[in-house]
């Protein structure tokens, strides 16, 4: 084994150079192959790392950042009559607090709920309920509370209708 630091030969079982007493570092095969080894697993863990921060990623994009189909379509969509105004502009600037969520009932029909708040001389909460085909690009009211309380198909659309008439006549 040659030493690194002096250059001189030793015999192979030496542990020390002969001539400076360095430490003789041994590179076996065996050695290379396991770094080698190593690096791999290494390699294929870091692999694994960047899968999951991927998933993490894109779960974060389907939850926060997607835009829900069924969603958009009532906030894109209008009443008859009122076809100047989109739901979702006219709720945005009637409400405070607008939250707008969706989901499947088990009778495979999809529900877009419509929450706000309006504040002028006593405190409205409203949640409006629409059960939304997508692929017809169709909708309709389902159910409105106000503070709490279920209305009548009647007074939902009454509800809907004064609201879109307010906000056309902003416009």
């Amino acid at each position: 084994m040659k030493c690194e630091k002096c250059g001189k030969e030793n015999p192979e079982s030496a542990k020390y150079c002969i001539a400076c007493g360095e430490k003789i570092l041994r590179e076996t095969v065996e050695n290379v192959e396991k770094s080698n080894s190593e690096n791999v697993l290494k390699g294929k863990k870091r692999y694994k790392k960047w899968i999951i921060v991927g998933i993490i990623v894109v779960a974060v994009y389907m939850i926060f950042i997607k835009k829900d189909k069924y969603i958009e379509a009532v906030k894109e969509g209008y009443m008859v009559g009122y076809e100047n105004v989109e739901i979702g502009e006219a709720f945005d600037k009637f409400f405070i607090n607008e939250k707008w969520d969706s989901y499947k009932l088990k009778n495979g029909k999809h529900v877009v709920e419509f929450s706000g708040t309006r504040s002028e001389n006593k405190e409205i909460k409203a949640i409006i309920k629409f059960v939304v085909d997508a692929d017809a690009e169709e909708f309709e009211i389902s159910n409105v509370w106000i503070n709490g309380e279920k209305q009548d198909s009647f007074t939902s659309l009454i509800v809907v209708q004064c609201i879109l008439e307010e906000v056309e006549k902003e416009n």
